[in-house]
């Protein structure tokens, strides 16, 4: 029997609607390459790409970012709004395991697999800016420590 977890993620999903700014495009492009430039002298430079944050992310060996080092710039009121959601979130999934939820929340379709499906609308997590993946880890462990 083939398993979904749309109804799991619906929740989860809620997070990062929740502090999506809808700024996809204010994440930079992390898969563009420098471009060799010729000058009429046929001198040939590299284009330097800028400088990423060291250590922003905190991540498993198996690849699950458990940590964002990046400023929350939520206000209160929606940091309350998302820590309910995580909440409800943790109380559906009857855990309150951090990183179990994060794990789902990672997921995308290509992590489908014979026996479990996962159902998305893009790649909410990887479209969502640091701050915003940083407000919802924030928003997680304080659900889970019963801290909203």
């Amino acid at each position: 029997m083939k398993r979904t977890i749309f109804a799991l993620l619906a929740p989860a999903a809620l997070l990062l609607a929740g502090c999506s700014s809808g700024g996809a495009d204010d994440v930079a492009d992390s898969s563009a390459t420098p471009v060799a430039a010729t000058t009429t002298e046929s001198v040939t430079t590299s284009a330097t790409p800028p400088e990423e944050p060291t250590g922003i992310y905190e991540v498993t060996e198996a690849g699950l970012t458990t940590a964002v080092n990046a400023p929350i710039t939520e206000s209160a009121d929606k940091m309350a709004e998302v820590c309910t959601e995580a909440k409800a979130t943790l109380s559906a999934l009857n855990t309150n395991d951090v990183e179990m939820v994060l794990a789902l929340i990672q997921m995308t379709a290509e992590d489908s697999t014979e026996n479990f499906t996962v159902h998305t609308e893009g790649d909410p997590w990887g479209d969502s800016t640091p701050s915003e993946q940083a407000a919802i880890i924030a928003s997680l462990h304080a659900a889970a420590n019963g801290e909203c």
